[in-house]
């Protein structure tokens, strides 16, 4: 399995390399490329569904009755809600109540790295492990990033250097990162009192232990003490630019969820064939549809909505059946073969099954198992890596137990490397600091891992040559692997290393060769670090990306204009970025705290990471950068003088492609970064040597065709994109038009208005237009001047809600029975056309009707979003005290769903209403008392993701269920 998580951490910082020095060590461009993680026309499934609950807590009274204060839930929803949007609900609730103990030197950068990390992503308890070998581990080898982070902690605290213990400070600072992170000091003998008894449930560990820079025979000792106590064990270490990771989650551990949402995929039909002498179910999918399964997958089937339900027997039997995935034969068809017995669905054969399934079932999605993945303990790995690398005819212990994760298509499959490096950081540590006279090759051979099996003479000259002295990008790298890898044993989320990985960047220490000094320079040699110092680097965003960005950065005391005793050149960093900072960034923005929400992100990274170092020169701006900005300080001047390399940290593709054609027209290098989810990937552009960014573009993503859209969803994501769009048309497209035409309404009125609306979009536009503008400016029970207070606001949203999924969807059923056929005598509502319901409120329902409550419950949540959302487009902001509650909404609902009857009404066209002249007369209402004339202006919303307290997700997740239930 390819490691495609957080690369960025180091190619970012390591991208810079060949921009400055003009040599070709390029990083390859890693996975695909990423827009924003949440873009202008998805939203995720998972991160509706939390949405809802984040924003339905976050209001006032959850239920309309409740007190105003947050409980530790609320906290956490707000906080931890990209998470919950990424990992789910079950994951991170894993993690939050998980421990993770943390054995390596206080004083170390990769210590801090992954406290940092963990305590950032919210797990329940935080031990460092503390030793007497703490006294005088970390001091053999310089650690730029470990000094780094104790001048912040220091600055932080507001102490001086000696005030207090590495471990203290340690301490004091990672509680400062999350108040909501239990941190406390123990020792190694707590392991073994934390015994969990073996269990043949799937349950993954609760605790977790990761060892981070200790020599192998430490390693070794904790993980016999992991093994007796049953506790997951990382082990993370690095020397220079080379990195060892492993991982043992124990004997018997399952990955519970691979992280990807199955895919529900429309039946064809479903048959039965023979295979190897066995009959069958052949599956073959939509036309147009393509499943996501392999071999092995196991699959169900989803009932259709519209089938005759006199044999609920049957269709039960269709719901339980699973089936195992046999055989692949295209991506729209193959084979699987039941897991139940035949004998116990009631049918003689297969194929009276099968008749069964083709009339209940609608569609197949793979089911999520656990997946064993059995871990060896460290000991038994290094002996089975021992084996191997000796190739001794039948010494192998484990056959078919994979020991390595490849983390470079070029060197992982490298078995002569792997064996030099084993061997290299098993001398690690143990003998190097203590044989300075002896040469490289000599100290690697005296502590031969493998025999006699000769080592790469060179790898192990390097790895001596460099190992003295951390190389922060590689600790930020592997600190924020070793960190996700025990989130992986707690919550069984995503497959693990499995169980050595290897990585280096040792192309860098190749660059010049020149002397080591201090700093940065002691692995980029003094020359590029000096070079490196006086670069002027231009960062565009300091969100999750652009935080760690910065702090490495900061950490290699580049962009400080002096390497050891240089004088001061134009070194600096220039970083802008519009954003405020908001509660949900601090779960992934180190650099923030819950003091600076609301204040611009830049302008609180400035200041942050001059407590990292405060020789780095940092100027900071909140200019947005693109295409129309004006009074913006990046003119042509910034680009010629003020600026070598171009950092993008951004989440939108038009600014990075703005950014990309700036450095194309100033001949600029550019590294850009992008995250979505567990995902990242980085492009170095340089010039004359590579492509630019906007060079090549990514497949375009399937769209959905409007008529889907508008009449026959059939996936939740056709329902999210239609939630989306409504959002768009509510709250953005209509303020705007109305501020638009309100002063030509004005002036010549609305009667001569709508007569040169007619002349120039036809009559159809215009009576479309027009009514949304009476509605919006008019004086009607749904207009303006009684839209602005919360009773007003619920009936134009009932409104809403009857013409959007009351009348059409009525109407759709008039014009297409549910038994009607179409032009070719094929049932209408067959394949992709699903039969959709007229789901009516009913506030006198019968309490135990789960159906009818749970179809209230949605509407209520819809009303009550867009009631809010309707009151800001006339109010602004609206407090927390004037967002309509659950029991407002349910009154108003009551009333006017009373004696509402959706088969009276034709939902077409009113004569009387409709008319131009209707519509012109509601139009000049407002303006007998002159109040059309002073209508300030409408607030356009424009949506945003980011803000969980806004009700933009919420709108979008209400809107969406409600669809999916009319659909479903």
């Amino acid at each position: 399995m390819m490691v495609t998580v957080q690369r960025w951490r180091f190619v970012v910082i390591a991208g810079i390399l060949p921009l400055v020095t003009g040599r070709s060590f390029v990083p390859k461009p890693y996975g695909g490329r990423f827009g924003i993680p949440y873009n202008d026309r998805s939203i995720s499934s998972r991160a509706v569904s939390v949405s809802t609950r984040t924003t339905l807590r976050s209001l006032r009274g959850g239920d309309g009755d409740g007190d105003t204060e947050k409980t530790p839930i609320d906290d956490d929803a707000e906080r931890y809600s990209r998470q919950f949007y990424t990992l789910g609900v079950r994951a991170q609730t894993c993690i939050r109540s998980s421990t993770i103990y943390l054995d390596g030197p206080p004083s170390s950068g990769m210590v801090y790295e992954c406290a940092k990390n963990l305590a950032l992503s919210g797990v329940g308890s935080l031990v460092f492990l503390e030793e007497e070998e703490d006294s005088v581990e970390g001091t053999r080898e310089k650690d730029a990033l470990g000094e780094a982070y104790r001048n912040a902690a220091r600055a932080e605290l507001g102490l001086e250097e000696g005030e207090t213990t590495d471990m203290e400070l340690l301490v004091e600072y990672t509680r400062r990162l999350n108040p909501g992170v239990s941190v406390s000091v123990g020792s190694r003998t707590l392991l073994e009192q934390q015994h969990r008894p073996e269990s043949d449930e799937f349950i993954p560990p609760t605790k977790c232990l990761l060892v981070m820079e200790r020599p192998e025979s430490t390693q070794i000792q904790l993980s016999s003490l992991c093994r007796s106590s049953n506790i997951a064990m990382v082990t993370v270490q690095t020397a220079g630019v080379y990195g060892r990771l492993f991982c043992d989650f124990g004997e018997k551990f399952h990955v519970l969820d691979d992280g990807e949402t199955p895919l529900v995929t429309l039946l064809h039909t479903v048959g039965v064939v023979t295979e190897k002498e066995e009959e069958v179910l052949e599956i073959t999918c939509v036309e147009g549809e393509r499943h996501d399964v392999s071999r092995g997958d196991v699959i169900r089937f989803e009932l259709a909505s519209n089938t005759v339900q006199d044999d609920p027997w049957e269709r039960d039997l269709v719901a339980e059946l699973t089936a195992t995935v046999q055989n692949v034969k295209s991506p729209t068809k193959f084979t699987v073969s039941l897991k139940q017995s035949l004998s116990t669905t009631g049918k003689e054969t297969l194929a009276e099954l099968c008749n069964v399934i083709n009339q209940h079932a609608s569609s197949i999605t793979r089911v999520k198992v656990p997946v064993p993945v059995p871990f060896l303990s460290l000991p038994d790995a290094l002996t089975l890596a021992q084996q191997r690398a000796n190739n001794v005819k039948g010494a192998d212990s484990h056959p078919n137990h994979p020991l390595y994760t490849f983390s470079d298509l070029e060197k992982s499959f490298d078995e002569s490397r792997r064996h030099s490096l084993m061997s290299c950081f098993h001398a690690h540590n143990a003998h190097l600091p203590h044989h300075q006279t002896q040469t490289p090759l000599e100290i690697i051979s005296a502590c031969q891992l493998y025999g006699n099996k000769p080592i790469n003479p060179t790898i192990a000259q390097k790895f001596v040559a460099c190992a003295r002295e951390k190389f922060v990008p590689l600790q930020a790298f592997l600190g924020a692997l070793a960190s996700q890898e025990c989130l992986k044993a707690v919550s069984g989320l995503y497959h693990p290393v499995h169980q050595f990985l290897l990585y280096d960047c040792d192309e860098i220490l190749d660059l010049l060769n020149d002397s080591p000094t201090d700093g940065a320079s002691c692995n980029l040699h003094e020359t590029v670090a000096r070079l490196l110092s006086q670069k002027r680097l231009f960062v565009v965003g300091s969100g999750a990306i652009g935080c760690e960005i910065l702090k490495n950065l900061s950490a290699m005391l580049l962009c400080a204009g002096t390497v050891g005793d240089e004088p001061k050149k134009k070194g600096g960093i220039v970083v802008t970025d519009m954003d405020t900072i908001e509660k949900s960034n601090l779960s992934r923005q180190l650099l923030f705290r819950d003091s600076d929400v609301g204040n611009f992100k830049s302008f609180a990274a400035k200041k942050a990471i001059h407590r990292f170092n405060e020789n780095i020169h940092v100027e900071a701006h909140t200019c947005k950068v693109g295409e129309g900005v004006v009074n913006s300080p990046f003119q042509d001047k910034f680009w010629a003088d003020d600026v070598d390399i171009v950092m993008n940290a951004l989440d939108n593709m038009p600014a990075r492609l703005y950014m990309d054609q700036q450095c194309v027209s100033h001949q600029k290098g550019l590294i850009d970064a992008g995250t979505l989810g567990s995902k990242g990937n980085v492009q170095v552009v340089v010039p004359f040597l590579s492509e630019s960014y906007g060079s090549s573009v990514d497949p375009p993503e399937p769209s959905i065709p409007v008529c889907t859209l508008k009449s026959f969803p059939y996936e939740i994501s056709h329902t999210i994109q239609w939630g989306r769009d409504l959002f768009d048309g509510l709250f953005n497209r209509r303020p705007s038009q109305a501020n638009e035409h309100n002063p030509s309404i004005s002036s010549i009125g609305a009667s001569q208005f709508i007569t040169h609306l007619r002349t120039k979009v036809g009559d159809d536009m215009a009576l479309e237009t027009a009514m949304e503008l009476s509605e919006d400016l008019g004086g009607s029970a749904s207009g303006a001047s009684e839209t602005i207070d919360s009773t007003g606001g619920i009936r134009w949203a009932i409104q809403v809600y009857q013409t959007l999924f009351l009348q059409s969807t009525a109407r759709l059923l008039r014009e297409h029975p549910a038994d009607s056929l179409d032009d070719e005598g094929e049932p209408f509502w067959s394949g992709t056309r699903m039969l959709p319901k007229v789901l009516l409120y009913r506030g006198d329902c019968d309490p135990q009707d789960e159906v009818q409550m749970d179809w209230n419950r949605r509407v209520v949540e819809f009303v009550r979003a867009a009631a809010r959302l309707r009151m800001e487009v006339y109010t602004a902001k609206l407090s927390v005290d004037d967002i309509p509650t659950m029991y407002q909404v349910r009154a108003v609902l009551n009333d006017e769903m009373t004696d509402y009857n959706v088969d009276g009404i034709d939902g077409v066209d009113d004569e009387c209403e409709n008319t131009f002249q209707s519509i012109a007369q509601r139009l000049e209402e407002p303006s007998k008392d002159g109040s059309s004339k002073d209508n300030p202006l409408l607030h356009v919303l424009d949506f945003e993701k980011d803000d969980a307290s806004n009700g933009h997700v919420n709108f979008v997740a209400a809107a969406s269920n409600i669809r999916a239930l009319t659909y479903g």
